[in-house]
C-alpha cells in the first residue's frame, strides 16, 4: 500500500520535512518540479535552497548518454507507474524512437494511483503515445476499501481521447497481442505483474507476432 493516500498528504511530508531542516539546513531540490519548487520557495528563508536541473545528455544509436568530465556514459530507463515519471519515460522513448509507433501500456494498482483524489494528477501523461492503455484491477480497488472506479472515469482523469482502459487482464493480453505493425515500441509501465501475466511469454508473443 502507499502509505500517501492523497497528493495533499504526500506533499505536506515534504513541507514537514523542510520545516525540520531549518537553522543552517540546505535543501537540493530538481527546478523543472513545479509542486516541489512551489514547496521549497515557501519554506523558512534561514533554509539553504539549492536548486538543479536536467543533466546534459545526447541521444546516440537509441540510447541516453550522460555528458560527464571523463566523457559520455549510456543511462538505460525502466519503467514507472507514478504521474511525473510515466510522462518523463514516455517522453524520453518518444524522442529516442522517434520514427516508431509508440504504444504505452500503463498499470494502476497503488493505493495512490487508484484514488480519485490522485488520479487527475495523471492528466496528460500520455499525451506523447501513440496508443496508449490503462489497466487497473477492480478486486484491488475493493481489497484497499477504495470508492469503485469505472473504465469511463478513469478515461476521464487521463484526458486522451483515443484511450482504452482495461479491467481485465486477459482482455489486455488478448490485444497486445493483436498488435501488428512492426515499427512500434511497446512500453508495459508497472511496479506490478497486470494481475499475474506472464510479461515476459506477453512481450514474446508481441515481437512474434
Amino acid at each position: 500500500m502507499n502509505v500517501f493516500r492523497t497528493f495533499s498528504s504526500y506533499k505536506k511530508q515534504f513541507q514537514k520535512f523542510l520545516r525540520i531542516a531549518t537553522g543552517g539546513g540546505k535543501v537540493f531540490y530538481f527546478e523543472g518540479d513545479p509542486v516541489l519548487g512551489d514547496v521549497v520557495d515557501k519554506s523558512h528563508w534561514s533554509l539553504m535552497k539549492i536548486p538543479y536541473g536536467e543533466h546534459p545528455h545526447t541521444i546516440e544509436d537509441k540510447r541516453f548518454l550522460l555528458k560527464t568530465k571523463d566523457g559520455s556514459i549510456p543511462l538505460y530507463l525502466i519503467g514507472a507507474h507514478t504521474p511525473y515519471s510515466v510522462e518523463a519515460t514516455i517522453n524520453a522513448f518518444r524522442q529516442t524512437y522517434a520514427g516508431h509507433r509508440l504504444v504505452t501500456c500503463l498499470e494502476l494498482h497503488t493505493y495512490s494511483s487508484l484514488n480519485q483524489e490522485y488520479l487527475p494528477l495523471y492528466e496528460g501523461s500520455l499525451r506523447e503515445s501513440d496508443q496508449a492503455m490503462v489497466y487497473y484491477n477492480p478486486s484491488v480497488v475493493k481489497n484497499k476499501k477504495l470508492p469503485g472506479l469505472s473504465q469511463d472515469v478513469v478515461k476521464e482523469y487521463f484526458g486522451k481521447k483515443e484511450l482504452e482502459v482495461y479491467n481485465d487482464s486477459s482482455l489486455l493480453a488478448d490485444d497486445l497481442r493483436q498488435l501488428k505493425e512492426n515499427t512500434l515500441v511497446l512500453l508495459l509501465l508497472t511496479t506490478g505483474n497486470f494481475s499475474g501475466l506472464d510479461l515476459n511469454k506477453l512481450a514474446a508473443q508481441v515481437a512474434n507476432r
